[in-house]
């Protein structure tokens, strides 16, 4: 893929209403411990990442009026070109997300949200100056946590194939993206915990804080204190036991 598939969609927007800092955006088969890696990140002085949104698809649905004949092309009978409709959506989703990292006082913004997987290519032309961080983790894991998910996942089967087709989706995606995508293994998060982080901020183009080795004290500081995104819960130190404890919860076959 050539660079002019991901030219940028925001020449035109007002300065003073986009972000400081360049978009993060964190994504990762659902259980792969992508909620940890975004409250890691949240805890660092410039970058301010909430709660999953999934505004990706309501982008698709700006786009393509779900139901309509010219649900796709609806924008051309106004007068608006496609390129223009990006400016413009890409101008109202970073002013959202830029004032609520105004908010915390840090000049940066961020999203995490496993299905985005699937929109990589829209976010990456919306937002072409976004950095994009994949969590990867062992897929037996995977596999034990998406068991409290029975009504999606019913087997080990379905739970698996979620693992390869998310994973092989990022693949795909990170030969595109090339040096705007990294991968970072769960596993590393937990075991070598400094070490990837500051490659990860390097990364970003981040300094190096020792805040984010403490994510759980600056979060509880912050009043966040009940379980999140997947039931994590914000002031819970990084615990390297979650590695293998999915051997307890899968018999051998």
């Amino acid at each position: 893929m050539s660079n002019s598939d991901f030219q940028p969609a925001n020449e035109s927007q007002e300065p003073d209403r986009l972000p400081h800092g360049k978009p993060i955006f964190i994504v990762g088969a659902m259980r792969s411990g992508t909620t940890l890696f975004r409250l890691i990140l949240d805890s660092h002085p410039n970058i301010a990442i909430g709660m999953e949104t999934g505004f990706m698809r309501s982008v698709s649905a700006i786009k393509d009026v779900p139901g309509f004949r010219y649900g796709r092309t609806w924008y051309e009978r106004v007068g608006q070109t496609e390129q223009e409709m990006e400016r413009k959506i890409a101008a109202f989703y970073s002013d959202i997300f830029a004032s609520h990292a105004r908010r915390l006082g840090k000049k940066r913004w961020g999203e995490k949200t496993p299905f985005h997987t699937w929109h990589l290519r829209e976010a990456a032309t919306l937002f072409p100056d976004a950095a994009f961080i994949a969590v990867v983790r062992h897929p037996a894991a995977v596999v034990a946590s998406l068991s409290e998910w029975r009504r999606s996942w019913p087997t080990i089967q379905s739970r698996l194939g979620h693992w390869l087709t998310n994973n092989q989706e990022l693949v795909r995606r990170s030969g595109e993206l090339g040096s705007r995508m990294a991968f970072v293994r769960f596993e590393d998060i937990l075991l070598q915990t400094e070490q990837t982080l500051r490659e990860v901020l390097s990364f970003l183009d981040e300094p190096w804080s020792e805040v984010v080795l403490e994510h759980h004290q600056i979060q509880s500081c912050l009043g966040n204190v009940d379980a999140v995104e997947g039931g994590t819960m914000p002031n819970r130190p990084i615990d390297s036991s979650r590695i293998s404890a999915w051997k307890q919860r899968l018999d051998p076959e």
